[in-house]
């Protein structure tokens, strides 16, 4: 008489969360170590569709507990791979997002990218929410490090049920230095021809990107002013895409943390960390400080 028994341990047939991570937030090896052994984890290529991917994911784990977004976020918007997840597009991306129902419904989304309920987010949500099924729970605030302390509550919700319990560990929250915002600034027209009053710019934390047009030339001079938070410091300074038909421009980093940007060639040198100038064409800089 043979006897034979076949045991799964307990833990095994408790599903994970799974936890998509878009390769773009800050500090992305502290994060996965911090999750890796409560949750499923794929992280988002930057080249390519975050919805498609994110689609292939829910039908690869079709067995977890809640699903966690984690990338930069904005106002009614999510950064996903090279995907930009708004109001103005979900509908484009309908189709998909209800195919996640038959994974996500009834079942906890949470979405960790900054201020996305805040304003026209809370339509954005509930639009998500219905063509996924999935409770959500979002926030109207910064999360991560910002210029008030830590902060990692998710307080806007949709659906059924209070939800609360975050992926990341308590000594995670305390201690990361980044924050999940995706901030863009652009500015139509000229920036301002008064170095007396240049436009100011508060910086947040995480990446910045600054857009703006002029109509170049030595007789077109624009100053521009960016603070930088308490608390931070200034990483990569990065000059994309920038053109001036034939006057050189000068970038600069000043000793009291502000950078500011004046597109002539009298400002003094030695006040700055770091600077250089261009001819006509496209440059790129990168300062470190």
């Amino acid at each position: 008489m043979f006897r034979i028994n076949l045991q799964k341990s307990i833990e095994s047939l408790i599903p994970k969360p799974l936890v998509i991570i878009d390769r773009q937030v800050d500090q992305l090896s502290s994060l996965v170590k911090d999750i890796q052994s409560r949750g499923n984890i794929v992280i988002l290529d930057t080249e390519h569709d975050g919805i498609a991917q994110i689609t292939q994911a829910l039908n690869q784990y079709q067995y977890f507990s809640s699903l966690h977004l984690v990338s930069h976020g904005s106002p009614g918007s999510l950064h996903l791979g090279n995907t930009k997840l708004n109001l103005g597009n979900i509908s484009k991306y309908s189709q998909d997002l209800q195919s996640w129902a038959k994974f996500l419904t009834g079942k906890d989304i949470l979405v960790y990218g900054c201020q996305v309920a805040k304003k026209q987010g809370q339509i954005f949500l509930e639009q998500l929410s219905q063509l996924t099924g999935g409770n959500i729970a979002a926030s109207r605030e910064k999360i991560g490090l910002t210029e008030f302390g830590r902060y990692w509550n998710l307080e806007f919700q949709v659906g059924k049920r209070f939800i609360q319990d975050s992926i990341f560990s308590p000594s995670l929250q305390a201690s990361y230095t980044g924050a999940f915002v995706d901030y863009d600034e652009t500015v139509d027209g000229d920036i301002s021809n008064d170095p007396n009053n240049p436009l100011a710019l508060t910086l947040e934390a995480g990446t910045n990107t600054i857009s703006a047009t002029t109509g170049g030339g030595i007789e077109d001079q624009e100053y521009v002013t960016v603070i930088i938070p308490e608390g931070f410091q200034l990483d990569t300074l990065i000059l994309d895409s920038f053109s001036t038909p034939g006057d050189p421009g000068f970038i600069g980093v000043q000793q009291n943390d502000v950078f500011t940007e004046p597109l002539d060639n009298s400002a003094d040198v030695g006040n700055f960390l770091g600077y250089l100038t261009f001819g006509s064409g496209v440059g790129t800089n990168i300062l470190d400080n």
